[in-house]
């Protein structure tokens, strides 16, 4: 009607209404006011209104609604519920409250889901999204797809993918079906640091049950991308596992995987026609290895640098710490070898897995020597020169990480002390310090350069540089050697001067000097420049700074720092997953 001017009316707000009006619907049902129907459930009996269940339910909507025989009865019986979860069930019916716990959880889904309240379906299929873990994921997806969760099927599925390592350490997963474990290693998808662990998690389902499951162990390592694995992982684990030598299948498997290192070289990674990788170890970054030299105390460490990003990253330390020694790539693997610890002179020598950040020690040389160079040539390793016992050495030994056994070589036709040593078709030893015939200067500082093929096992002279070095850093980069800094007294006073070798044309010439001079330094060459890092200076000053050479444009540019200054820092470049890197400390 149309108010007049003269009207008065007053609009009054809800205040609380529709809770109030809940929670007094609720009071009827606990106090059997007015309640038209009885749920049993669980041989107990649990008065209700019927307008209210149709009202939340569609299944007591229809049920009530239609010409089902229930329409008219007093009580309806629910068959597989549990009468603790009816009071939860009917107070969220009432109210739109409940209290979710892992008790009751998992019941009010099922009831939920069965009664087709989806509100409340939703709600306790969040709550198991956020108590996934690795010992109920498992579970949890075989629930979300009983119940058609969606949302929590796709969580589970992730969290499974994204935890695969955790996951297969559980006892949910060595009771999972053959076609679940099959289903799950096949995926591209899942998350691992290292293919050995997908493997390793093969053989503990086996096992878990070895009589009846022996015989799908073929079936199973037919999807293990043993040709992703390293080659000394397989020699050293997998050849000498029973389920695999056991069984002809299986041997012939392993013998396609070393044969793919035998067709594509000391690679690790093998072409993809061989042997698809999973995503995410497909998924790799340039990076630089860095074992430390002396600073303010004997170190062991290792660390990670990543030149795209300037970020630094903790890795496992070395198994004994030592400086003036020599570190090379070789064969998928670190090598650290000889050098200098707090109990003397050492002939030792370990190896670094920058799959699993672990080191191992390996076959000693048979003498301890330090200041020496190292390189790889042809999938060995070489210990060129050094000092041994005070006196510069000529000698050359070569290691063979297959079959983990030194040997003497040609020694070069010079001592050496301190040189810096490239490997490019041949295997160059530049530079170092020798011994001199006068008296009051016994020792003189080399720019001479020769050259060693593996072929003939002979050494032979070639041009030397233009400037005396020793503890000089080098590099091959095409067709070219790059040799940086060094020095040439034994104040350590060190050069800024660096030098390329034409190796076609036997010539050495100038290029731009180092913003920052230095001696026994690291170098590495990533994504087309050339890193050099820390170094001396002279014998009492070091230096943090990291610079790169534009070989293009022949420049050097100061970009970043070392987490510690020291001297003696021996450098590899690598290709890292950035798995592995999101599970490394980083340095800030």
């Amino acid at each position: 009607m149309d108010l007049k001017e003269t009207d008065r009316y007053l609009r009054q707000p809800r205040i609380n209404y529709e809770e109030n009006l809940y929670k007094r619907m609720d009071d009827f049902r606990r106090q059997e006011i007015l309640c038209d129907t009885i749920l049993q459930v669980d041989g107990q009996e649990f008065p209700a209104h019927k307008n209210v269940l149709a009202a939340c339910s569609e299944y007591f909507l229809g049920l009530f609604t239609s010409d089902m025989k229930e329409k008219h009865q007093l009580e309806v019986k629910l068959e597989g519920f549990r009468a603790f979860v009816m009071n939860d069930l009917l107070h969220y019916i009432y109210t739109g409250e409940v209290e979710i716990t892992d008790e009751n959880v998992k019941e009010l889904v099922f009831a939920a889901d069965y009664l087709l309240i989806t509100s409340l379906k939703d709600k306790g299929s969040e709550y198991l999204e956020g108590i996934l873990n690795p010992s109920n994921c498992l579970s949890m997806r075989a629930f979300s797809e009983k119940f058609d969760c969606e949302e929590l099927m796709d969580k589970s599925e992730s969290f499974i993918l994204e935890n695969f390592v955790a996951v297969s350490k559980s006892e949910e997963f060595l009771h999972l079906c053959l076609s679940e474990i099959e289903k799950l290693i096949t995926l591209d998808d899942v998350i691992v640091e290292t293919e050995e662990q997908v493997y390793e998690a093969v053989v503990s389902w086996v096992k878990h049950d070895v009589n009846n499951r022996r015989e799908n162990f073929p079936r199973l390592l037919s999807q293990v991308r043993l040709g992703c694995m390293s080659k000394y992982y397989i020699a050293e684990y997998v050849e000498k596992e029973e389920l695999v030598t056991n069984n002809l299948e299986c041997t012939k498997l392993l013998y396609e995987a070393m044969k793919s290192y035998a067709l594509h070289g000391p690679q690790r990674q093998p072409i993809r026609d061989i042997c698809k990788m999973r995503k995410c170890l497909d998924s790799n970054v340039d990076a630089i290895i860095t074992i430390w030299g002396p600073g303010d105390e004997l170190r062991s460490s290792t660390q990670c640098y990543v030149p795209s990003v300037n970020q630094w990253y903790n890795l496992a330390p070395m198994l004994i710490p030592r400086f003036s020694h020599g570190a090379v790539a070789c064969e998928g693997f670190i090598f650290t070898v000889g050098g200098v610890s707090l109990n003397g002179h050492l002939s030792s020598m370990e190896r670094y897995d920058y799959r699993t950040n672990t080191w191992a020690g390996v076959a000693p040389m048979a003498k301890e020597i330090s200041a020496l160079g190292v390189a790889e040539l042809n999938g060995s390793l070489y210990a060129v020169g050094g000092w041994h016992r005070g006196r510069p050495l000529n000698t050359v030994l070569r290691y063979y990480p297959n079959s983990n056994i030194w040997e003497a070589v040609a020694p070069m036709t010079s001592n050496r002390g301190g040189p810096c040593v490239v490997s490019d078709k041949y295997l160059y030893a530049i530079g170092g310090k020798t011994e001199n015939d006068n008296a009051n200067d016994p020792f003189k500082y080399l720019s001479t350069v020769e050259k060693y093929d593996p072929r003939t096992n002979t050494w032979t002279m070639t041009t030397p540089m233009q400037v005396r070095r020793a503890y000089a850093c080098g590099v091959a980069v095409g067709g070219n050697l790059y040799v940086v800094g060094g020095t040439q007294d034994d104040l350590y006073s060190s050069h800024s001067s660096c030098e390329a070798f034409d190796i076609e044309n036997n010539t050495w010439t100038y290029i731009a000097n180092l913003c920052i001079s230095r001696a026994l330094a690291g170098i590495a060459f990533v994504g087309n420049h050339i890193y050099v890092l820390g170094g001396k200076k002279n014998s009492r000053e070091r230096t943090d700074k990291v610079e790169f050479y534009d070989i293009d444009l022949d420049v050097w540019k100061v970009v970043g720092s070392v987490p510690n200054c020291m001297g003696g820092i021996q450098c590899s470049a690598v290709s890292l997953s950035t798995q592995f890197l999101n599970s490394l400390t980083k340095i800030t």
